[in-house]
Formats: structure tokens, sequence, C-alpha cells
């Protein structure tokens, strides 16, 4: 059978797999040590014997009410996230090569503190990780915007529904650079069609 062993309210299994279930886990920023979120509950399961070569190989991954709180004073941005979930299917990642393709799905809301917008989001799409190369694609990427609907009968601004598709959307960190391949973005009655590259993705976008 397999351990066992129970503390506070993280639970962890072992053999053949690690399974790792936690609660209420603060996340801190590592800029100023302040308190940058929380995860409301998580769940991992890692396979062991793949670790031995040096791979990771998760069985799934599941996220559930995360709160998020991006803050760029410099810039003047506040972003916050809440009520986060995020799930994966099966993964395998290794040191070298990327990733076989893996089902992802996020969902919640987004809230543009110093606009004061909010929009509930729907995301699914598969991912391709290189770790390595430090080049991750997305593709047949179907992401869903809404009026938050704590401000929906609020007076003022409020983001128009969208929806937006994309076959293919590659994020190279080593670069900062972001390509969006035949984009359609649906919203407000208008339709927008075309190709998306950025750069400076991670530090101060163009």
């Amino acid at each position: 059978s397999a351990a066992q062993r129970q503390e506070g309210e993280s639970l962890w299994r072992l053999l053949p797999a690690l399974a790792v279930e936690a609660s209420e886990v603060m996340l801190v920023s590592s800029g100023d040590g302040e308190p940058g979120g929380r995860i409301g509950r998580a769940r991992l399961r890692v396979a062991l014997l793949p670790l031995l070569r040096k791979e990771i190989s998760v069985q799934g991954l599941r996220l559930e009410d995360l709160d998020l709180e991006l803050r760029n004073q410099a810039e003047g941005s506040h972003f916050q996230g809440e009520g986060l979930n995020l799930e994966t299917g099966p993964l395998r990642l290794g040191l070298e090569g990327p990733t076989e393709p893996v089902d992802l799905t996020l969902s919640g809301s987004l809230r543009d503190l110093e606009a004061g917008l909010g929009a509930d989001i729907s995301l699914t799409t598969r991912a391709i990780l290189d770790l390595g190369r430090q080049v991750h694609r997305l593709e047949d990427v179907l992401l869903e915007m809404s009026p938050e609907q704590a401000s929906a009968d609020q007076e003022g601004p409020r983001l128009p529904p969208l929806t937006a598709t994309a076959p293919v959307v590659t994020v190279n960190l080593a670069e900062e650079t972001l390509g969006v391949d035949r984009f359609e973005l649906d919203s407000a009655g208008m339709r927008l069609q075309g190709r998306l590259e950025g750069t400076a993705v991670t530090s101060s976008p163009e």
C-alpha cells in the first residue's frame, strides 16, 4: 500500500506516484515579500520512475480558487485575478525538447483596477512547452470574455463580450517575443482578423 503522511492541510501519498493536495496556499512576491495571491486548493500527481530519467511526468494538475495580484508601480498598472481555476491533462516535462501537447483550461475573473474594468474569462488550448529553449506554443486557442457579473449592472465603462481564436500562439521567453498566427476576434458586432507580433513581452510590451 502507498505510504501516506498528513501535515496541516496538505496530504501526501507515495508510490508508484507522488500525489499532493494542499489548500489555502499563500503566494509571496519575490520582490518585496508581500503576499501576491493564494491558491484555494491544489492537486498534483507526479509519477516517480520518470524522475530517474530526469523527466517530470504529471498525471494531472488542478488549481482551484486561485487569486493573483500583479502590480507595477513604475508603469502604474494593477491587475487582479480572482477565483481562477486551472486544469491540465497528463504532462511530461524533460530537460531537453518540447513536451507532447497537453490540454489546458483556465477560467475565472480578471480586473484592471486602474481602469476599473473587469471580465469573466474562459480559455481552452493545447500547450507544447519547451523548458530548455524557453519557447512555448499554444494551439487551437479559444478565449471568451464577458463583463464581470458583479459589475454588469454598475455605471461606467464596461468591456464588451469578446471571443478570440487562433490556431497558434508562440511565446519565446528567451527573446521576449510573442507571435499570434491568423487570429480572429469578434466583439460588439465587429470581426477583426490578422497576425500579431510583440516584443519585450515580459518587461515593457510593444
